[in-house]
């Protein structure tokens, strides 16, 4: 029996012998479609056509002889093809079919989906698709963003038209989009076996304007080439059937989400996982994510799929890594998104832990640009696995661990662990527990105690057991990120120098006085790892505070800092070579420069920074273009006028910056390093080694400089908020978390508009003293370090600036715009 929705609203038109049927809404093809006979094929049908109307047709555009062969006509489409007579040619039959299939439906299904040849239209696509006839343009990354920006200097950025939009995807990679189970892209035409919704558009976010306090990507329609034919019939189609039964029915839901049902009805978690590996797995990364997938447990599905033709068995052969270094990172794309998300995020998650794919301390990649359905969850990416964003992180937990020991029949079990925690029901009790233990507590008490509550909960928030093999910290953490915690991560610099120099100190006072060689080998050993550190530590203090005082933070970095950055900004603060005796000291970019060169680097910046108060400002003034649109508010001042923040400062709080600065600059040169340095060097004569009281008051010195560095926040360290506390008068207190657990506060709301907001996922630094003046208005920037994700998007978003064309062109004597000769 054949699909048939009309029930009994199949109605008579005794004016014109037409029978139509009523238009349904959601509810009604809800109900009708639980009556599908094939709804396989039906879905296949439908992603087909989403394809084809989709794509981008070229000018001389004709529509394969095999259409009208390929595709059988419902009933109901009988009835509307009756309807539709004089629309098209004999000849252009071809392109009517199309057209209509493009159509898909109006108040009914237009084609019946049990009787039309599906694998024939599949493989249709595929040819068209692998020679180019029509195209898919490729929208992740920023190829084509790039590519709009540099060749289009045109003012029209809402649309681009034909002859511009070939300029645009010629020679660029072939576009991959998924309907259903059925993807495309460079490998043609291939199945996954999990359903998405990444349908392809002919609307792509292409640009960023010139208001640097926007910050949202801009859409452009790309106008296809006029194929004459093919857009007349369909224009012509939608015209008539419009005109004489109205809008189409409420299908478009219906058909685009039907693989839903049952699946993902509350929301569908990590919906945006193809988009993650698209736009935040680069290069190496995204090659040796291919590489394991080879060789898991779908190893064999996805060497099938490349040895399949219309594709040359050759690119199945060889290693998992032979393999996957000949794909190119579209076809990489393509074939991962054949895997289930189960599988996807196992394999992630297994090499980000193995650190395969590094990602720095920070740092939280998510897609630039995403359309995905509400309701849904969307994915986010850091150096503990992918995770799938969540708001409620304490109910998530507070959740699954009850469901976790109630599923098993263990919640007298889990009444006994809460025992202590006092409360009227042992839900009460759960919850109260975790308010007064903390997440990491009820984690390794309530959740990684009972193999059976742990692998239940690692189930449901996806992450694989292995990784949670014991109750260490690292253990506890993937836990706390998978539910939607953001666990603390420190660096260790800090620790690490304090904990030498206390060393030092110590060998120091257990060897003195310094008497023989194994007496100077003592110190020796010592010694080198704590001028290592001490490399380190100089090279990020005088990088930060250049930076923080130089660079453009509003428009420039946007309150992001980077250590590679920040040493770019002392060559352009303070040059690239300083020359004192005959002898020159050069910067390096790469944080190896010698302890020499750091301590002529640190006085030249002590001398930069003593300049400052007596500059003059106006010469650093920020272009009227550069200025957001919030600039001139009244009640919220806007900061930033300049490109340089030292002369956005407030003076009074900039001289107690450089007295700060200057006092830790002091204790390091009188600290004497480089003549201890050199002095305990092996080569060094042991009538030259320094005495130990010398040593002994570098120490103390080295130590004096490092904590007020510490504790003035010189020194450029991740505070993390951990509390936010509010009134019903807008007043905020939040409450910043260092390495050693000392806290600050920070109060709200900010006097100065521009700043960005203040949340719990980054890891921020916070600028020495309160530089901007105004009440509330504490400087902070988010940690970006450098990785294959910075770097693929740096520069981004790249800003354009609309100019207006009215005085190239004069209003002629009719009213009319004239261009100038």
């Amino acid at each position: 029996m054949l699909f048939d929705t009309t029930g009994s609203s199949r109605i008579s038109n005794a004016g014109n012998n037409k029978e139509y049927i009523v238009w349904k809404s959601s509810v009604d093809l809800e109900e009708i479609m639980e009556r599908v006979e094939g709804i396989n094929l039906l879905e296949k049908l439908y992603s087909l056509s989403v394809f084809w109307k989709n794509a981008i047709y070229p000018e001389d555009y004709s529509a394969d002889d095999s259409w009208p062969t390929l595709l059988k006509f419902s009933n109901e489409g009988e009835s509307l093809f009756g309807c539709l007579e004089g629309v098209y040619e004999k000849s252009e039959e071809p392109n009517f079919f199309l057209a209509l299939f493009g159509k898909f439906f109006h108040h009914d299904l237009i084609f019946d989906h049990n009787a039309s040849n599906i694998e024939g239209i599949e493989a249709l696509l595929e040819k068209e698709i692998l020679t180019e006839k029509i195209r898919f343009p490729y929208r992740f990354g920023r190829c084509l963003y790039d590519r709009f920006n540099d060749i289009h200097q045109t003012n029209r950025t809402s649309h681009l038209l034909s002859d511009d939009v070939k300029k645009l995807i010629d020679g660029t990679p072939k576009g991959v989009y998924q309907v259903g189970n059925i993807i495309v892209g460079p490998l043609g035409v291939i199945t996954s076996v999990e359903p998405r919704s990444i349908y392809p558009s002919l609307e792509l976010p292409l640009w960023h304007c010139s208001d640097t306090g926007c910050n949202a990507i801009h859409l452009v329609d790309l106008m296809p080439p006029t194929t004459p034919a093919l857009q007349r019939i369909y224009r012509v189609i939608s015209q008539q059937v419009g005109d004489q039964f109205g809008p189409p029915s409420e299908w478009w839901g219906e058909l685009r989400w039907h693989h839903r049902k049952g699946r993902w009805d509350n929301g569908r978690k990590y919906s945006t996982i193809i988009e993650i590996i698209a736009d935040c797995i680069f290069g190496q990364e995204r090659t040796a994510l291919v590489t394991h997938a080879l060789k898991g447990n779908s190893k064999q599905a996805l060497r099938e799929i490349l040895a399949k033709p219309p594709r040359k068995s050759s690119m199945s052969e060889g290693s998992p890594e032979d393999v996957a270094g000949r794909l190119t990172p579209e076809e990489q794309l393509q074939l991962l998104m054949t895997l289930d998300d189960s599988s996807l995020i196992e394999y992630i998650d297994e090499i980000v832990a193995r650190k395969i794919i590094k990602i720095p301390l920070g740092e939280r990649r998510m897609p630039e640009f995403s359309a995905m359905r509400t309701g849904d969850d969307p994915a986010e990416l850091s150096s503990l696995g992918i995770r799938s964003c969540s708001e409620n992180a304490i109910i998530n937990l507070s959740a699954l661990v009850w469901n976790a020991y109630d599923s098993e029949g263990l919640i007298n079990e889990l009444a006994w662990k809460l025992r202590q925690a006092g409360g009227k029901s042992t839900r009460e009790l759960l919850f109260k527990y975790i308010r007064a233990n903390g997440p990491e507590t009820t984690i390794r008490e309530l959740v990684l105690s009972s193999s059976t509550v742990t692998k239940i909960i690692c189930k449901e928030v996806k992450l694989s057991l292995s990784h949670v093999a014991t109750s260490d910290d690292i253990s506890v953490e993937r836990m706390l990120w998978k539910l939607g915690f953001n666990p603390e991560e420190y660096d260790d610099l800090l620790t690490r120098i304090k904990s030498r120099l206390n060393d030092f100190n110590e060998k120091l006072l257990l060897v003195s006085p310094i008497e023989t060689e194994d007496d100077r080998e003592i110190i020796r050993s010592v010694g080198v790892n704590l001028f290592v550190s001490l490399e380190e530590f100089l090279d990020r203090l005088i990088s930060f505070n250049v930076w923080l005082l130089s660079d453009d933070h509003f428009v420039s970095n946007r309150f992001h800092y980077d250590i590679d950055t920040a040493r770019q900004s002392v060559v352009a603060a303070l040059g690239s070579s300083l020359e004192s005796n005959e002898v020159v000291a050069t910067w390096s970019l790469n944080g190896d420069n010698s302890l020499g060169t750091l301590l002529r680097f640190l006085a030249h910046a002590a001398s930069w920074i003593e300049s400052l108060e007596d500059k003059e400002r106006d010469k650093t003034k920020r272009s009227e273009d550069e200025l957001p649109h919030f600039y001139d508010d009244k009640l919220r001042p806007f900061p930033f006028r300049h490109t340089q923040f030292w002369a956005d400062a407030d003076l009074t709080e900039l001289v107690k910056y450089k007295d700060g600065f200057l006092s830790i600059s002091r204790l390091i040169q009188q600290a004497d390093l480089a003549s201890i340095r050199n002095g305990i060097d092996h080569h060094r004569d042991e009538h030259n080694f320094p005495d130990a009281d010398k040593m002994l008051a570098c120490v103390v010195r080295l130590q004096q400089a490092v904590e007020n560095s510490d504790i003035s926040r010189y020194f450029p360290k991740p505070y993390w908020l951990t509390v936010r506390k509010g009134d019903r008068y807008g007043f905020i207190e939040y409450t910043y978390t260092d390495y050693a657990s000392r806290e600050l506060k920070v109060f709200g709301p900010s006097i100065a508009a521009g700043l960005p907001k203040k949340v719990y996922k980054y890891p921020v630094v916070i600028a020495p003293g309160n530089l901007l003046g105004y009440p509330n208005s504490q400087l902070m920037f988010r940690i970006r370090e450098r990785s294959e994700y910075s770097k693929y998007w740096d520069g981004y978003p790249r800003r354009r600036k609309i100019e207006s064309i009215v005085n190239t062109l004069s209003v002629g004597e009719s009213g009319s715009l004239e261009g100038k000769s």
